[in-house]
């Protein structure tokens, strides 16, 4: 019987983009009861301090925790309502 990991070797390189997949699990307690990123709009958001932006979730716990889409939530200021 075969064992080990199937895919290329690990000197294999290329220039080209690869996709990663990671599964991550959040704790419960780490998770907001409630969304208020989602309940404030953005226009409402761009216009009070940086404290309350980060009371509303748009804030990260390094590493990660707290990012949307793979980013600071902080950017979503950036785009249009």
């Amino acid at each position: 019987m075969a064992t080990g990991v199937a895919g290329p070797p690990a000197s294999w390189t290329s220039d080209q983009a690869r996709l990663a997949v990671t599964a991550q699990y959040c704790e419960p307690w780490l998770r907001p009861q409630e969304a208020f990123t989602l309940s404030t709009t953005r226009d409402t958001v761009r216009v009070v301090s940086e404290d309350i932006r980060r009371m509303l979730g748009y804030s990260i716990h390094p590493p990660f925790i707290g990012m949307v889409e793979g980013m600071h939530p902080k950017r979503l200021l950036d785009t249009p309502s």
